[in-house]
This record gives structure tokens, sequence and C-alpha cells, in this order.
């Protein structure tokens, strides 16, 4: 295992258009609330305008490294977070998460929200869970269709104990335009808890959707991968998985017009373990693959990305080597197209360190970001860590100040060279919860860590 070191430093700067320290201005926006109203067994949805200057809704760090901008986005109250994130033509994006929450995320609603290329929120629907279980909801994914739609699935969570009696998650597809009106929502999956976690749109419309569900029987979670038409029907369904637990955290599209599912498995080894599913076009299972099962206490993959003209897959996730005391590790790894290990490797300290994320720079390098923890007193920074297709460490850096506690969800690639991260900032001295988003312009021009 390699270890991880630390310098904290303060991050954030420009995108587009090269926004230095003293030109960035934040417009705090006031929010102007209309109902879009209830339809049968779906949530209301509350669609906020935000246009001009008023209520803190956006922060910038006081400090700034040239080539790295921070946004932190607030939503009304409560604990704030994004994952998810889609650019936009006009230099905005639109991103997706959770807000309100108390005292976890799980308590809170669903947001998803659309921005300027500054910063500035330009509308946001916001989900409360009502299924009447006193539990909180989620944006679990999105993306937008081949006809300009946004498309996104709200996840109301589960009861903890089962009660009230019958009452499970529920998933709800929407459809909505680009201004975040709703133009349909449907209920998808069963009689269990159903979860999405990824979307890949398809060029003819359709759209191809992986996570997990206790469907049709509520009992064991299984690998869940379908695919729909554009009004939500279901074209086909798959579902891999019987005894235990298994989970898609990733999904990709490969090559050959299939799909690489990254996630974990817990049928008949007690722990979880780390596996992949390749599928072909339809959702059946070309091959599945557990890896260094006998060498970790438990392990779990988070996303993949595949490398050209056959060459396999690069995954990363996370490991804990001997018992459930023990902190978490960054696992990194390449596989052949066959799914073979080729080399793995571990990278941590003394706290949890977990990548959730990875992704592709231009000039080649992959980035695994997550989170990095010191020791094991429960505060953690955003980190990033670059590495090349044998697995060299090239470089790593923390995102972070010494009281906040960052820890990223979501990564794409940024500009030519660069790469994006989202999550959640906590500020232990103030107990302010943001939603997190990073962007750092080429990582040649990166300060790294020592």
């Amino acid at each position: 295992m390699t270890w991880l070191t630390n310098n904290y430093g303060e991050n954030m700067i420009r995108m587009i258009k090269k926004i230095t320290k003293s030109s960035f201005t934040a417009k705090l926006p006031i929010a102007v609330v209309t109902s879009v109203g209830l339809l049968a067994g779906c949530s209301v949805v509350a669609n906020t305008s935000a246009n001009s200057a008023a209520s803190p809704a956006l922060k910038n760090d006081s400090n700034s490294e040239i080539g790295v901008v921070t946004w932190l986005l607030k939503g009304d109250q409560g604990r704030d977070g994004v994952r998810r994130n889609i650019p936009m033509p006009d230099g905005g994006f639109i991103l997706s998460g959770w807000t309100e929450g108390g005292a976890t995320r799980k308590d809170g609603k669903a947001w998803i929200l659309r921005t300027d290329s500054q910063g500035n929120i330009v509308w946001k629907n916001v989900h409360p869970n009502m299924l009447g279980n006193n539990r909180g909801s989620h944006i679990g994914a999105h993306t937008i269709n081949a006809d300009g739609d946004l498309i996104y699935t709200l996840e109301e969570f589960r009861s903890k104990n089962g009660k009230p009696p019958g009452i499970t998650g529920r998933s709800t597809l929407h459809k909505a335009a680009l201004d975040g009106k709703i133009i349909s929502k449907k209920i998808v999956g069963g009689a269990g808890t159903d979860i999405i976690d990824i979307m890949i749109p398809q060029p003819d419309g359709t759209i191809v959707m992986g996570g997990e569900t206790t469907s049709p029987d509520g009992k064991s979670y299984q690998g869940w991968i379908f695919k729909v038409d554009s009004d939500f029907n279901v074209i086909w369904d798959k579902k891999v998985g019987g005894y235990g637990y298994e989970r898609f955290n990733g999904l990709i599209q490969t090559a050959d017009g299939g799909f690489l599912a990254i996630g974990r498995t817990s049928g008949g080894l007690g722990r979880y373990r780390g596996k992949l599913w390749k599928f072909d076009s339809t959702g059946n299972i070309v091959w599945e693959k557990r890896y260094r099962e006998d060498e970790y206490y438990a392990s779990s993959l988070r996303e993949a990305v595949e490398l050209p003209n056959g060459a396999g897959f690069i995954f990363a996730g996370w490991v804990i080597n001997d018992s459930e005391e023990n902190p978490r590790d960054i696992w990194l790894a390449r596989i052949t197209a066959g799914g073979s290990m080729m080399w793995s490797q571990t990278l941590g300290g003394l706290g949890d360190d977990i990548a959730f994320a990875l992704v592709q720079t231009g000039d080649g390098t992959f980035v695994a970001a997550g989170q990095s923890e010191q020791d094991n007193q429960h505060h953690s920074d955003a980190i990033a860590i670059g590495f090349d297709v044998n697995g060299n460490i090239l470089w790593q850096k923390h995102h972070g100040q010494a009281a906040v506690k960052d820890v990223i969800r979501g990564a794409i690639p940024y500009q030519q060279n660069g790469y994006m991260l989202t999550g959640n900032a906590e500020n232990t001295e103030t107990g302010e919860h943001d939603a997190l988003v990073i962007m750092v312009e080429d990582i040649d021009n990166l300060v790294k860590d020592k």
C-alpha cells in the first residue's frame, strides 16, 4: 500500500473566462416559488427561479489558486450536496443531489438545479419524500436525451424499520424541459425498493439505466439494468444476483455496444466484494468477476474507464484490509477486456481514503477522486490522484481547508485537460453544510501536493 500525503491549501479560481479573485462577484438570488402540482403517486415539486441579488445561495472561497474555481451552493436550510453534473452549451451546468438534509443527507429533499457560467442558480426543482415514512429523497441520476429533454430519477428512501408497513423505496422518472418545468413522470420498478444511479442516453432516444432493486418480491437486493423508450416504457429489464446483495455503483457503455457494470456483491461471502459485470447490448451477461476476494476483508468498486482498441479497463474503488475496525484505502486497478487482472494497488493513510469517482483528462491522465482523512478523526479533504495507464502515481492534490470536511461524490472531464468534482463540504466550526463544486482548468498548471 502507498501512503497518501497531505498539504492543506485553499483552491479556487477561474473557469471559462479566466475569472480572478478580484473579478468574481456572486449574484445571490431571491427565490420565486411556483407549485407545479401533484400527479398520482408522485411527489410535489417546487420549481424555483433565481434572477436577482439578495439571499445567500453561492459563496466563493476567499483564497484562490490560479486555474481552480470552487463554488459552495446553498439551499434554503440544512445539508446540501451534489453528485451528478452535466455541462451545458452556455457554460453553465445542471447538477443534482439533495438539499435541506437533517442529521444525514437521507433526511433531506431531492434537488436538481441549473447554474449559469458564474455559478448563479438559474432554477432549481426540490422534491420531498411523499411516502409518509419520515425519510428523505435525492436525485439518483440525470441526463439529457436525444430530443434535448432533461431526464432524471427521484429516489424516495424506504423506511429504516419497516414502518409504516408496506412502505418501500420508490424511483420516479421525470422528463423536464431545460428550464426545469416538468413534462411527464412515471414510477418504475415493482413492489420492492428500486434505486436508479446511472443513466446512459442512446442516439435513438432510448435510455439504458442501472442501479439496484428488491422487486418483485422485496427481498434481496439485485443489480439492475434496463432500457426504456422516450415515454419511459420498458424495452428490456435484467436483474443479476440472488442470495445476498448486488449493487451497481457505476455503468458505462463499451465500444462493442454493450455495458460494464461496476459495483459490489455479498452473495455467499458474508462481506462486500468488488465485482464487475459485462453485458451485451440487450442486457445479457457476457462475464462477471469478483476481484481480490481472498486478500481484503471487504471491497467495493465505484467507477471504470474503458481503454481504446480493446486494451481493457481501469477501475477505482476502496478496500478494507483486515477487519471492520480498519479504515478504507483507495483501490486502483487495470483489467483486460475479458476481465483478467493486470495490475492492482491500494493507497491510504491512517484514516478513511475512498475513491468515489474516476475520469480521464485530455492528455490521457486518469484522475481518481474522493475523500482522504489524515487520521481517524473523521475530518476529510477532497482528494484527486493522477496516475497513468500502468498504475504509476503521477501526482496527488488535496482540495480543502483544516476546518472543512469535504467529500467528493462525482467527477467529469473539464475543458481540454482538467477535471470537475462535485460533492459536499461541512464546515466543522460554523456547522454549514453546502454543495461543493471544484473546477480544475488544466492539470498541468495545478499546484500539486509536495
